[in-house]
């Protein structure tokens, strides 16, 4: 991944006293603004310094770094929308320990004052307008990996009766009728990208008779297009090449094909068949190619990777985990999402506590359809 920008076009959108800040993190010093742009750049372009520097940051500092870093550009704002991917508590904190290092800068930007640490702790201000973050070259080379966040799910009872395995893949099997459905039909596509409704229909009644549900369909199809196994061609969705080499691959490895293609998808069948009353409104608060759109995959895909192998966890031990390191992974906390929910919703669906079994069932559907598979 190569730098779009250099560190001095960045610096240059600090004001002075925000570059004072940084000299004073590094312990140089200098009085005017292009001095202090100087001296920061020449610690930023020392490798040995950097790299001392970086063993002295905090674990949700270097997980903070390696979020970015991954993404290329990265908003503040969002950033801070997604807290369980770096820091369980106050991740504000983080955010200035790399930006006051000038670890992450400031993607240049046509106004002065791009960036200000008061502003990072100041919560009068909305974060519409907070500045976009980039990983300096030398920095993203030499930031070690991201430490675990430290969660573990407690053990289910020695006394838990293992599940047996159901025959067939699931998985595997929805999506190949998925790839079928659109072979025979090769729905039209709207402007939106998304299946005109009428051929939509005509698909879910195709996938209920073969026994799969409507809801599985568009998974299917939310993760074939992210692996690139269906595509539009002439305003027709189609299958491509990519499809026969998918379906031939051993089991293991379609699983994690599948899976990665579910955590990266921009696609959001998975809200749309659990919070189909409310989908509008949640895909709303979820921005394309922002980390927020796909937190929710995410943050269960981080927690599992730290669990022991070979072990039985409950189901709810992983709900109570995801909701310690963030209670608003799914906007149970928001204040519009209960004024929309009460708007349109009958009688008391969807109150608070039943948003929070919905959001439970999510999570367990995620880790039983996806995990499970997995080799």
């Amino acid at each position: 991944m190569s730098q779009l920008y250099t560190i001095k076009e960045a610096l240059h959108g600090y004001t002075t006293d925000a570059l004072g800040s940084m000299c004073s993190a590094w312990g140089v010093s200098a009085q005017s603004k292009p001095a202090r742009i100087r001296a920061v750049e020449r610690v930023l372009e020392d490798a040995d310094t950097v790299a001392q520097c970086l063993k002295e940051r905090s674990p949700e500092a270097i997980r903070l770094l390696n979020l970015i870093a991954e993404n290329g550009e990265v908003s503040a704002a969002d950033i801070l929308e997604c807290p369980g991917l770096f820091a369980r508590k106050e991740p504000e904190r983080a955010l200035d320990e790399i930006a006051r290092y000038a670890l992450a800068l400031a993607c240049p930007q046509e106004r002065p004052d791009a960036f200000s640490f008061k502003y990072l702790r100041d919560e009068r201000h909305g974060r519409e307008n907070m500045p976009t973050l980039f990983v300096p070259e030398l920095v993203r080379r030499h930031v070690p990996p991201s430490p675990p966040l430290g969660v573990g799910i407690p053990t289910a009872d020695e006394d838990f009766d293992e599940p047996t395995q159901g025959g067939a893949d699931q998985v595997t099997t929805m999506i190949l009728e998925t790839l079928r459905i659109v072979d025979v039909l090769s729905p039209r596509v709207t402007a939106a990208g998304d299946i005109h409704r009428t051929d939509e229909a005509k698909a879910h009644e195709l996938i209920r008779e073969v026994g799969q549900s409507s809801d599985g369909f568009d998974l299917g199809l939310m993760v074939m297009r992210e692996l690139g196994c269906v595509t539009v061609k002439s305003g027709r969705l189609q299958t491509t090449p990519m499809a026969e080499i998918w379906a031939q691959q051993m089991r293991g490895d379609r699983s994690r094909d599948v899976f990665r293609a579910f955590l990266q998808s921009q696609g959001l069948a998975d809200l749309k068949t659990f919070f189909p009353q409310v989908f509008e409104a949640l895909e709303g608060r979820l921005p394309k190619n922002s980390l927020r759109r796909t937190y929710h995959r995410a943050l269960v895909a981080c927690v599992l990777r730290e669990q022991k192998e070979m072990t039985w966890y409950p189901l709810e031990g992983l709900v109570n985990v995801l909701r310690q390191l963030d209670s608003n992974v799914l906007f149970a906390e928001e204040p519009w999402r209960t004024t929309h929910v009460n708007m349109r919703s009958s009688g008391t669906a969807w109150k608070s506590q039943q948003w929070r079994n919905y959001e439970g069932r999510l999570f367990k559907w995620m880790v039983r359809l996806f995990f499970r598979e997995l080799e």
